[in-house]
């Protein structure tokens, strides 16, 4: 796995050619052709088991944060308060900011609708256990010229220092939501390339890098720069969710 930004991956792949295609093994029991992906996330419990595993195993991932002070604000997903950012371990957001703008009248508050993404990325830091949430179109102050060149210019400690990105990695804009998690459903696409070869069932699955290409994620600079600074990504796209 030569790419970089793709590339934290600790597990057997056999590459199918250059189709973007991979095999891995998968548990005994399931009879194919097989269907892997349902519309809705029931369980984020595989997730967690994910981020136990980098933060005991992957030293270089488990550095110590350079700066506890690197985002001024902080969305409270428990109380949609807007609140200090300092000491709190928090979940950050990539995703496409489109062209609306919504403000809330009360500067220590989230607007009474949020566009789904990120009430949807709210959902999701509440069910992986974390109760904070760092999204630019929130924490930083867009018309205090000091605020933003601040923030910009801490990006790649925001970033860094975030447990966890969540990507959204589908959408022109953050109405569009994370499939799987709130009115966006997933779109599940039966496996039918799959073997039962001795003990163990192999299955075909979309290499995270095919399935994020062609998206307008992947034509902005400001979300490559979030993407390749960040410790740990979890990326949401159409049909499927990867760690």
């Amino acid at each position: 796995m030569v790419d970089k930004v793709w590339s934290s991956i600790s597990t057997n792949f056999l590459e199918v050619g250059h189709s973007g295609r991979y095999i891995v093994s998968q548990p005994e029991g399931v009879d194919g052709p097989v269907k892997i992906i349902k519309d809705e996330i029931n369980s984020f419990d595989y997730v967690k088991d994910w981020i136990s595993l980098c933060s005991s195993r992957h030293r270089i991932c488990d550095v110590e944060v350079r700066s506890s002070n690197a985002c001024q604000k902080l969305i409270d997903c428990e109380t949609r308060a807007i609140v200090i950012g300092e000491n709190r371990p928090y979940v950050a957001l990539s995703y496409v900011w489109g062209l609306s703008s919504d403000k809330s009248e009360d500067a220590n508050r989230l607007p009474t609708n949020v566009p789904n993404t990120i009430q949807d990325a709210m959902t999701v830091t509440k069910r992986l256990g974390y109760r904070y949430l760092w999204v630019d179109r929130y924490c930083i102050d867009q018309e205090n010229e000091q605020e933003t060149a601040d923030q910009v210019g801490k990006m790649d400690l925001i970033y860094h220092n975030a447990e966890l990105t969540i990507i959204a990695a589908i959408g022109k804009d953050p109405s569009y939501g994370l499939p799987g998690v709130g009115l966006r459903k997933r779109k599940p696409k039966p496996l039918t390339a799959c073997a039962k070869i001795g003990s163990h069932f192999l299955i075909s699955i979309r290499w995270p890098k095919s399935a994020v290409e062609g998206t307008r994620w992947t034509t902005r600079a400001w979300t490559y720069q979030e993407a390749l600074l960040s410790r740990r990504r979890l990326v949401f796209t159409k049909s499927q969710m990867f760690f």
